[in-house]
């Protein structure tokens, strides 16, 4: 018996080190990866920052903008503060602000990350 998986939210990291310089086909690699994750019921999100977002798929690109953001840019602060829109997004749903803390409880290096 397959056991399901409840998943609220896949989300697609962008980071401009793990992609293609193809920014044509990894628009279609994306519309394609969100297409199959809509097709089996997956709620889907962005994970990025404006600078690897730009290099992937071009500053001008925002058919992704009715989708989540994970904003990726380090500002060491727990707020939408220093955001400037990109993509079509004029405000991101989380904040990723600091990454590779020591976490608690002996955990290893963790992310710090703000949703309002």
């Amino acid at each position: 018996m397959a056991e399901k998986l409840a998943i609220g939210i896949l989300w697609i990291t962008m980071n401009e080190r793990d992609w293609p310089t193809d920014e044509i086909g990894n628009r279609q690699f994306l519309l394609d990866m969100v297409q199959q994750c809509k097709d089996r019921g997956i709620n889907v999100g962005i994970s990025t920052k404006k600078s690897d977002w730009e290099q992937i798929v071009g500053a001008s690109w925002n058919k992704l903008s009715k989708l989540p953001l994970w904003w990726t840019t380090l500002t060491g602060s727990a707020n939408f503060k220093n955001f400037v829109p990109f993509g079509g997004w004029s405000t991101p749903s989380i904040h990723q602000y600091v990454s590779d803390t020591k976490g608690g409880c002996s955990v290893g290096s963790v992310n710090l990350n703000w949703k309002p």
